[in-house]
């Protein structure tokens, strides 16, 4: 069981930049975790400048043949939406 406790600021700081993916994981793959967690994932997911970089991942044109088959082989959500 993986648990991550972090403690909600009323701004965002480095360690929510360099956690971002790891949320974006977290949130994709369905992990349980604690409110407060679920809380500031969720956080992470609807803030500006990460809405804009899912929507340029999407966009990106260069393609990673390993990650395509994985992705479609074992049909893992390895992206949101």
């Amino acid at each position: 069981m993986v648990c991550i406790v972090l403690v909600p600021c009323s701004s965002f700081q480095v360690p929510d930049v360099f956690f971002a993916p790891v949320a974006l994981r977290f949130l994709a793959y369905g992990v349980r975790m604690p409110p407060a967690t679920d809380e500031w994932a969720h956080a992470i997911y609807h803030h500006e400048a990460i809405q804009e970089w899912c929507i340029d991942a999407c966009r990106e044109e260069q393609k990673i043949d390993f990650i395509d088959e994985l992705k479609h082989s074992q049909g893992t959500p390895l992206t949101l939406g």
